[in-house]
């Protein structure tokens, strides 16, 4: 089967279409995701939290309505006053109550219905008015108690603590009050993940399906304090970029005399004897030539802004300087590092190709303008990535793919119980590892490898950390050959079986390593599943999650496991 890097296959939810136990997670799909572990903050961009991620392998459809008279067509009908409440409640008579807080107690209505333990629910109030304050939800296990949620808003999402639930509408500002025309409260199938505590939670990014390669930050953004400024200043988006959008930068002198004016910054991680491309485009103003210093390397080179020339007027480098149309030109140049640690510097000169720049007077507001800079680790230049951040990167035309950025630290999710009832499962992922120094915990259905549970440990080789994919099936372990070393991205593909006994980890769409050694007997064991570290908060994962399928099903035909790899790869871009 012919895999398209960035291509698609057949939806992954005919995997489920008997309700198989598991998860299916899509990152890139934002109605997913939530800032906030209760799911009343929607990620919309970049850079943001993630604390809930809903599964998709249950079709994501709402079950029945657990609330009776949740209208309030029949009044106040299976309603009672919340217990020690000293607000007010007034039946309307019109299919409405309005809920008061009147300065000597809250005022709210309450009622119990039966739910499952460690399911998720989403509940939601239609207030057509209020005043003085936001309604509050409480939802939990006693008339007017708050132990799944207490939260002012008006929709939001618990994991029920009880087979019996309360949920309680309440005014509790002092001198507020609000009308309610409905509650509701409905299942959502699938085993959902969430992060508590804030501080703990991955964060949402993207990036090109075809990948990273522009290894800078805010290319676009030149007076952010991550580009230094010597003499200089930068005014922001004053001019029309190649792109037809007003975010060009106007880089301008100082007036103090200097050796020279200039723009930089320090890219990280740059390696040994290495081909680099610099690119950035740039427009004459009052001055029509740079010059670039790659101070490491010692290389530096100077472009003319009005002619296209180019010149190397230190070390060793090839350049060029292109024609985009309305003035701008694109210059590059590609060297080989000496060694790891290159500062760059964009300077401005005097009207002359020459190196020596001398000492000069600048004029204030004198410059150039200068727009998507980038530097890659290839000897050629290839087409602009726009960095925001590190969890930013978008190229045009490209598709972008979405995904959980995992610190490495602490961060983490978890679900309820999932119960699995076979001995069968099948694990996808589209992942990034981006260190291999410390053992790692990707996934996990326990606190440990052990028998019935499912794991998966990049960068480890089952006694120490390396250049490995290694995954668990009931306490036996397989492992690839220590050719993957980190940053690297993979569609990693599990496939166990404890009645058989077979264990087989595929990496790309390839078998990499199998194992028919005993897992044991009887099925996959009850449990939570863990992202990004282990239950107890060892071992936490550096990387990324761009897709997560575990179903736990009867085996799955050859067909059914590339169209799925497939489909995988076409959220990832592994290969």
């Amino acid at each position: 089967m012919n895999l398209v890097r960035g291509g698609t296959s057949a939806s992954p939810a005919s995997l489920f279409a008997a309700s198989e136990p598991g998860v299916w997670y899509d990152p890139s799909d934002l109605t997913t995701l939530f800032q906030d572990s209760a799911g009343t903050t929607p990620v919309t961009a970049p850079n943001q939290p993630v604390g809930k991620m809903l599964d998709k392998s249950q079709g994501l459809v709402l079950g029945p309505e657990l609330v009776t008279n949740g209208d309030f067509s029949g009044g106040l009908t299976g309603w009672s006053i919340a217990t020690g409440y000293g607000g007010t409640v007034v039946n309307n008579g019109n299919g409405t109550v309005t809920i008061s807080d009147v300065g000597t107690g809250d005022g709210g209505i309450t009622q119990s219905f039966t739910t499952v333990v460690g399911k998720t629910y989403l509940v939601k109030l239609n207030v057509i008015s209020q005043s003085g304050g936001s309604p509050r939800i409480r939802v939990g296990i006693s008339d007017g108690g708050f132990g799944n949620l207490n939260i002012d808003t008006l929709s939001a999402y618990f994991i029920a603590t009880a087979t019996t639930t309360w949920v309680t509408p309440t005014a509790i500002q002092n001198n507020s009050s609000f009308i309610l025309d409905s509650v509701s409260v409905k299942l959502l199938p699938g085993n959902h993940a969430t992060q508590a505590t804030a501080g703990q939670r991955p964060t949402y990014g993207i990036n090109p399906i075809t990948g990273t390669r522009n290894l800078l930050t805010y290319t676009e953004q030149f007076d952010n304090a991550y580009w230094s400024k010597t003499s200089t200043t930068v005014a922001d988006d004053v001019v029309d970029a190649p792109n037809g959008t007003t975010t060009a930068d106007k880089v301008q002198e100082t007036a103090v005399t200097v050796a020279f004016f200039a723009i930089g910054t320090n890219p990280q991680g740059f390696l040994f004897s290495a081909p680099y491309t610099w690119s950035g485009y740039f427009k004459a103003a009052e001055r029509s030539f740079i010059s670039v210093n790659f101070s490491a390397s010692g290389v530096i080179a100077s472009f003319d802004l009005t002619t296209g020339a180019n010149q190397v007027t230190l070390g060793t480098a090839t350049l060029t300087n292109t024609d985009v149309g309305n003035g701008w030109r694109r210059c590059t140049a590609t060297f080989t590092t000496p060694s790891s640690g290159a500062n760059l510097l964009f300077h401005i000169v005097s009207p002359s190709l020459s190196l020596t720049v001398g000492v000069t007077t600048g004029t204030a507001g004198y410059g150039f303008y200068m727009w998507g800079a980038q530097i890659e680790q290839q000897p050629a230049v290839t087409a602009y990535q726009k960095v925001v951040s590190q969890y930013e990167v978008t190229q045009v035309d490209v598709q972008s793919a979405g995904y959980l950025a995992f610190d490495g630290v602490d961060d983490g999710m978890v679900t309820g119980t999932i119960t699995p009832g076979i001995d069968k499962a099948q694990v996808f992922a589209g992942v990034r590892k981006l260190s291999d120094a410390t053992t790692q915990v990707m996934y996990e259905t326990s606190t440990t490898t052990t028998t019935g549970t499912l794991s998966s440990l990049p960068g480890f080789d089952g006694s120490t950390p390396g250049p490995y994919w290694e995954a668990w099936s009931s306490g036996v372990n397989i492992i690839t050959s220590a050719t993957y070393p980190a940053p690297q991205t993979v569609v990693q593909t599990h496939i166990a079986d404890i009645a058989a006994p077979v264990s087989t980890l595929r990496i790309n769409g390839v078998q990499a390593a199998t194992s028919s050694a005993s897992q044991g007997a009887g099925n996959f064991i009850a449990g939570a599943l863990n992202l990004g570290k282990r239950s107890n908060g060892n071992f936490p994962f550096n990387g990324r999650i761009y897709s997560l399928i575990m179903r736990f099903g009867a085996n799955l035909t050859t067909g059914q496991i590339t169209s799925t790899e497939s489909w995988v790869n076409g959220k990832t871009g592994a290969y």
